[in-house]
């Protein structure tokens, strides 16, 4: 008999075999342990050990009460799986460090920023220990491997100690366990109490850096869209995913799941982060223009989250030959890139341009990233026809223009009139409204007529023509080209609520309704700036201001308070999802404020 053949599929190749056959079952089975976990983390972090239900880390898993008991054996059994795992997790992201133990001060110093990272950037870690710790440690005293995790790290510091005391850079009198509870004590306290510290010290203790995780904004009585056509959206609820916008509807509509940090606006307005199109910063939360430090952390409180240079031009000593004007502005930008005050984003890196400066020039500060032009004609070009060509070889890079407009304000400027703003042809005709002396009115309407570029007004300028000018832009039917600045810091000072207050100025003296106004210091400014910010759009940041009416205004709603001149009261500023502020230290009270009701924030 002739000896029997394999069977073969259509494809040539024989049927798997059995060991194949237990390989998908057990795959099968360690992708539905893990989604368990997975799901039993995200639960218990959020409803504890007594209110994570089985039914409901089942139902978050997919899967069915009955695989937990299978697979983990109980109730208790899974948790402290979910406690070895963060454990194990923990340790995992340790043992990649890459630690040099010759050199014990460096390694020891990674330790540190790596545990103190670690726990901001994974608030469950925290929360699940809290959990535990209120049942005092019963759950994890019956895991061998929690043991095993902490071993090791006690065994990576003793090591680092006793290279640091052969080389004389240690003392001989610091025990590895001591440290290591020094080390977590420090990350676990900051983590572990930053909501309580925030409201104690009065600042936010958020890391720069750190990734909001998922956010859920609920209760919003009014949400304003940044966006001129439509500046009041239909919806209640946004969802935020690591600093950008994923979801904006009502709240049924919207998956509010699994957020690590939910806040209820309490009815109140929240609109995007505000934009001032127009600031002289120098390094740092520092102007030398006042003598005066935290002016950035200051303006975020009037709701500011980001800010655009128009040149650093107050820094002591300003280089004005073409090699200084370069490395300025490529450290500036640099220094900010890496630098947020208060959390704020501070485009900055702006040239003030020279005589001499040729295309190469321009397309070497592209490439380093500058992206700004200082004001044209504070520096040694103004006239009209110099400025043209510089500013043709800017826009072919790609750097943006910003013209001075009006009178003189710093030594070496001069006055720029509306026939060199013209030919210039700036994509930012800057202070329209002079800064701080501005053109006659008559001028600046035919610049508003006559060009097609930005129209910037400051709160430093002159607030007469201001009105003038928002309201030929409006005549015109191009309010979409008006963005708000303050031009500060400037002799006139540092003002943290100028956009606030130049939102209730156009708003009640140019009667404009206030809804559009704001679109101005938001929408507008984003779409012109080419910013990721000042709109509420899904894949935006996550920059919003929280408002309401100040207490005791005349005004019945927000709108109309600012419609009668007031400002409103600032609850809660967020940029790219993290809370900087609560309830502003500059602006009136609000009546209500927003509450972080659970999170990480």
């Amino acid at each position: 008999m002739p000896e029997a053949k394999p069977a073969v599929r259509r494809n040539g190749s024989a049927p798997k075999s059995a060991t194949r056959r237990t390989g998908v079952r057990e795959a099968a089975a360690q992708a539905t342990r893990d989604s368990i976990l997975r799901a039993a983390t995200k639960v218990f972090a959020k409803y504890g050990y007594d209110g994570g239900s089985v039914e409901k880390i089942s139902k978050a898993a997919k899967s069915y009460d009955r695989m937990i008991y299978y697979y983990f054996g109980s109730k208790e059994g899974l948790f402290i799986a979910v406690l070895e795992g963060i454990y194990r997790r923990m340790d995992d992201a340790e043992a990649a460090i890459d630690l040099d133990a010759s050199r014990p001060v460096e390694a020891l110093t990674a330790v540190i920023r790596f545990v103190l990272g670690y726990y901001r950037r994974n608030p469950e870690f925290v929360t699940l220990l809290n959990t535990e710790n209120l049942h005092k440690g019963r759950h994890v005293a019956k895991s061998l491997r929690a043991r095993e995790y902490s071993s090791r790290a006690i065994a990576i510091i003793q090591k680092l100690l006793e290279s640091g005391v052969e080389q004389g850079l240690f003392r001989d009198d610091v025990a590895a366990r001591d440290l290591y509870l020094l080390i977590a004590s420090t990350g676990y306290f900051y983590t572990s109490n930053r909501h309580t510290l925030t409201a104690f010290l009065g600042e936010p203790l958020v890391a720069t850096g750190a990734k909001s995780g998922k956010v859920v904004i609920r209760n919003i009585g009014l949400l304003l869209s940044g966006d001129i056509d439509k500046p009041i959206l239909d919806a209640d609820t946004i969802v935020v995913n690591d600093g950008l916008i994923v979801a904006v509807g009502k709240e049924k509509d919207c998956d509010t799941e699994g957020a690590q940090t939910v806040i209820d606006a309490k009815k109140t307005c929240v609109a995007p982060g505000l934009i001032d199109s127009h600031v002289h910063p120098v390094f740092g939360d520092w102007t030398p223009r006042q003598g005066q430090i935290g002016w950035i952390d200051s303006t975020m409180n009037g709701g500011v989250t980001t800010m655009i240079s128009a040149g650093e031009v107050h820094l002591p000593g300003r280089p004005k030959d073409i090699v200084g004007l370069k490395a300025l502005a490529i450290t500036a930008q640099r220094a900010f890139d890496n630098f947020r005050p208060g959390g704020v984003k501070v485009l900055a890196g702006a040239p003030v341009i020279e005589k001499g400066m040729v295309e190469s020039d321009f397309k070497e500060l592209a490439e380093a990233g500058v992206g700004l032009l200082g004001e044209v004609g504070l520096g040694s070009v103004k006239a009209g026809y110099e400025a043209k060509e510089m500013v043709a070889w800017a826009r072919k890079y790609g750097i943006q223009s910003t013209i001075h407009t009006g009178g003189p304000s710093i030594p070496g400027s001069g006055l720029i009139d509306k026939d060199v703003v013209l030919e210039a042809d700036a994509d930012i005709i800057g202070h329209i409204n002079g800064g701080h002396t501005s053109l006659p009115e008559a001028h600046v309407c035919e610049l508003c007529e006559k060009s097609s570029r930005a129209i910037e007004i400051v709160h430093n300028g002159n607030e007469r023509v201001a009105i003038a000018a928002a309201k030929a832009a409006l005549d015109l039917k191009c309010p979409h080209r008006v963005i708000l600045g303050t031009d500060g810091p400037a002799g006139s000072g540092v003002q943290p609520l100028g956009i606030l207050r130049m939102v209730a100025m156009l708003s009640s003296i140019a009667n404009i309704p206030a809804e559009l106004v704001f679109c101005f210091a938001t929408g507008n400014t984003a779409r012109i700036r080419k910013l990721n910010c000042g709109l509420i759009e899904v894949g935006r940041d996550a920059d919003f201001v929280f408002m309401d009416r100040a207490q005791h205004t005349a005004g019945k709603t927000l709108l109309e308070s600012v419609q009668l001149g007031d400002i409103p009261g600032v609850g809660m500023v967020m940029i790219d999802g993290i809370v900087r502020c609560g309830r502003s230290r500059n602006t009136p009270p609000a009546t209500e404020i927003p509450v972080v009701v659970s999170g990480a924030h």
